[in-house]
């Protein structure tokens, strides 16, 4: 489970940076253009106002990456939770069988074994049956 919300992390850490790189790329190219005397000045006025501009858009472009990545995670956790629970209960179904053998809750442990006891040779009886000269073969019976 903590590999998974790793991974969910890493690909946010990975996709915000993404974004902001391709809403700045215009402005660093525009920059790139520029020389001569006042330069530095020149490129820090364009990467502001671009930066300013796109500011808003860039900020609701990571909110909802984060919300996407928050919300398969949310999904994948209510599945993993559905499917834990799921095993918790046939254990707990099995720990319930193995307390009270061959009967239902409230039948004395005798009771419970005469049953299963009744079973094994209903069970043994028919075998017998199936196995006997007498019952030819499948196609027969």
């Amino acid at each position: 489970m903590e590999e998974r919300i790793s991974e969910v992390q890493r690909t946010l850490y990975d996709q915000i940076p993404n974004q902001v790189r391709l809403k700045l790329a215009p402005a660093f190219e525009k920059a790139a253009t520029e020389s001569g005397r006042g330069m530095k000045a020149r490129i820090m006025d364009i990467l502001r106002e671009h930066a300013q501009a796109v500011a808003e858009t860039m900020f609701d472009d990571a909110r909802s990456i984060i919300l996407e990545g928050l919300n398969t995670l949310t999904r994948w956790l209510e599945q993993e939770s559905n499917e834990m629970t799921g095993a918790v209960r046939r254990c707990a179904a099995v720990a319930e069988e193995n307390l009270v053998p061959g009967g239902a809750p409230g039948t004395s442990l005798l009771e419970q074994r005469k049953g299963t006891l009744v079973k094994m040779l209903a069970c043994l009886a028919e075998l017998e049956r199936d196995a006997s000269p007498a019952a030819g073969s499948p196609e027969e019976r």
